[in-house]
């Protein structure tokens, strides 16, 4: 790394650590929204300090195609031990009228190895093509955990965090911890490919585990 980490601004490692043990993905007006706020000043403030980033092999920019991005106002589900399962036939049945338009090509921010290994996360890339547009909505989610609840947000560590686990039906895409860094809940986007079946894993595996879990 060609600058220490005293040089950077608590602003700059904040974002490098979403997109290293949060999220995958962010768009710079996200970035610019979330970090700075709205308006042009701000805009440009934020893609300076994105080019900066770039340019000390942190972060990538990558012209990606995905579905256009969805607008994330609340989740589809929330669900708590002890409660009655959701309506998860009418949740997968619903949430395939989502994906309906062309796909577009949009900019996103991608951490680097180099990013990935200063923050202890086993992500550093660009995913494969069938995962871009999921996890352009993971972000997105992330995005509305920032705005409408910070202190969650700053439990919530996604799959780049942990060694893939392995579970035998599903690794969910986001976790909830507590301040000793045990898992206590599951944060998961219905991606375009979700049937029945899958949510009903999901559900089963955080029963099963005690996790409360919100599906988005």
């Amino acid at each position: 790394m060609s600058e220490a980490l005293s040089d950077w601004t608590r602003r700059d490692l904040d974002i490098l650590e979403a997109l290293t043990l949060r999220v995958r993905m962010l768009t710079a007006g996200h970035i610019a929204r979330c970090w700075w706020g709205e308006g042009d000043v701000q805009r440009s403030n934020a893609n300076h300090r994105l080019r900066k980033m770039r340019k000390a092999g942190l972060l990538h920019r990558y012209q990606i195609e995905v579905h256009p991005p969805l607008r994330i106002e609340r989740p589809l589900a929330v669900w708590l031990p002890g409660q009655q399962a959701p309506d998860i036939e009418t949740i997968a049945i619903s949430h395939k009228r989502r994906w309906t338009n062309k796909l577009v090509q949009l900019g996103v921010y991608v951490a680097t190895p180099l990013a990935a290994n200063l923050f202890g996360s086993f992500g550093g890339r660009l995913s494969k093509r069938i995962h871009r547009t999921h996890d352009l909505h993971c972000g997105l989610v992330y995005v509305w955990f920032r705005r409408h609840a910070p202190q969650l947000a700053q439990r919530l560590y996604g799959e780049d965090a942990y060694r893939k686990a392995g579970f035998r039906k599903c690794d969910p895409d986001s976790f909830i911890v507590d301040e000793r860094g045990n898992r206590e809940g599951v944060v998961e986007f219905v991606g375009s490919s979700y049937g029945p079946r899958r949510l009903w894993d999901l559900h089963e595996h955080c029963e099963n585990e005690g996790w409360g879990y919100s599906l988005w």
